[in-house]
């Protein structure tokens, strides 16, 4: 049976984060594999290179028919992936909440994974990811005129070193947290004023029902949220998004599972006696949705930064 060598990759999008197309090389010409239903090589289709951006492999690797067939992508992670599907999805699992910031390759990644993360609950058309695509797009100016960072919860105390009183002490025991902060002071106002900074560069945006119901769901939801821990922020959210959906019992919803130590629980009882039903039932899913999205793109932009500056930082220490 004839072998069949991997030679690269194709981007048929010719961008990246995207999927990629492998190619195999025999005997001087080149070709794509066909898959069954069980995405078994069923065969090799010979195609031309001229009009692919392809990327060389410098594997010695064959396939030939009936072998698994392989898939790839290319991220910011690493220019080509590639494995079987079922460790493809694993490692785009691991992943996906990367992509968020390219909701078109997210989309692409939630079908291949058969996962839906709460940042685009409710998003079916291509309209949809189209519109978060243009918010995400705006989150790196904003970020830049408002200051948006991540900085650490903990102050250091004004008294000398042996002025230190036993408080103190017990208080310098406790790891300051990574809070996600701007110019405007709290989550909620970063908020609004995103809101007004993007219906100001895309009046098309007031046509878009979930993000236009944001803005409400933000008000209710983030005056509650006490602390900006850029690791609590997402979690809280998706409580609350769970917690709606399960008002919403006349739909069966997906949920958004995520595990719960004793803390937690506590934590988020202790959150829920702060509203009645009525309270959460004012709360649109579809906009909270949104709100999850951006305050999730605040993170990661402000994250990004932050190494950045680290980057830059360590290389003058050098």
């Amino acid at each position: 049976m004839t072998k069949y060598k991997l030679y690269g990759f194709s981007s048929p999008a010719r961008v990246s984060p995207s999927f990629l197309t492998p190619i195999f090389e025999s005997n001087g010409e080149f070709y794509v594999q066909k898959m069954d239903d069980k995405d078994h090589i069923k065969g090799f289709e010979k195609i031309s290179l001229d009009s692919l951006n392809s990327i060389q492999n410098d594997s010695d690797y064959c396939f030939e028919e009936g072998d698994d067939a392989i898939f790839g992508v290319s991220d910011e992670f690493s220019e080509v992936t590639y494995e079987t599907k079922d460790r493809l999805k694993h490692y785009l699992r691991s992943k996906i909440s990367n992509y968020i910031d390219t909701p078109f390759f997210y989309k692409e990644v939630s079908d291949f994974c058969e996962m839906v993360l709460p940042e685009f609950y409710g998003c079916k058309s291509n309209k949809d990811f189209l519109i978060r695509q243009v918010v995400s797009n705006l989150i790196p100016e904003f970020a830049e005129k408002n200051k948006l960072r991540i900085e650490s919860s903990h102050i250091k105390p004004n008294k000398r070193t042996y002025e230190l009183q036993l408080s103190d002490l017990i208080h310098k025991v406790e790891n300051p947290k990574p809070v996600l902060t701007s110019d405007h002071g709290s989550l909620l106002s970063t908020y609004e004023r995103f809101f007004d900074f993007a219906v100001n560069k895309h009046k098309k945006l007031y046509e878009h029902s979930s993000f236009l119901s944001s803005l409400e769901s933000a008000v209710q939801v983030l005056s509650n949220i006490k602390e900006n821990d850029v690791y609590e922020i997402r979690n809280d959210l998706t409580y609350i998004l769970n917690f709606n959906l399960r008002l919403e019992s006349e739909n069966k919803r997906e949920k958004f599972k995520f595990k719960n130590t004793k803390i937690k629980r506590k934590h988020y009882t202790k959150m829920l006696e702060q509203w009645d039903e009525i309270e959460y039932s004012s709360v649109n899913s579809e906009g909270l949705s949104f709100v999850i999205f951006v305050t999730s793109r605040f993170t990661q932009e402000a994250q990004r930064k932050r190494r950045s500056e680290e980057d830059i930082l360590h290389i003058t220490k050098r």
